[in-house]
């Protein structure tokens, strides 16, 4: 699977979970964790995408979600 790919799936799950732990993304993306760590880097980094990691629920969410649960949009292919 090709990054852009996860990029979206990562999104996806992201705002259908409000929450995705490390062992969910990895089952979900069939990938590494180390694979899963890069991807959410360079989404953060990159493109920009508010991920955010959080101790007390040991996951990863969105922040800044709009009211309708969109958050911002990937760039296109």
């Amino acid at each position: 699977m090709y990054c852009t790919e996860r990029f979206y799936k990562i999104r996806a799950l992201l705002c259908q979970q409000k929450l995705a732990t490390m062992k969910q993304l990895c089952e979900a993306l069939v990938e590494s964790s180390a694979a899963i760590c890069r991807d959410l880097d360079d989404m953060r980094d990159h493109l920009g995408v508010p991920v955010v990691w959080h101790a007390a629920n040991r996951g990863n969410v969105l922040s800044g979600l709009e009211p309708m649960g969109q958050a911002q949009k990937l760039p296109g292919l």
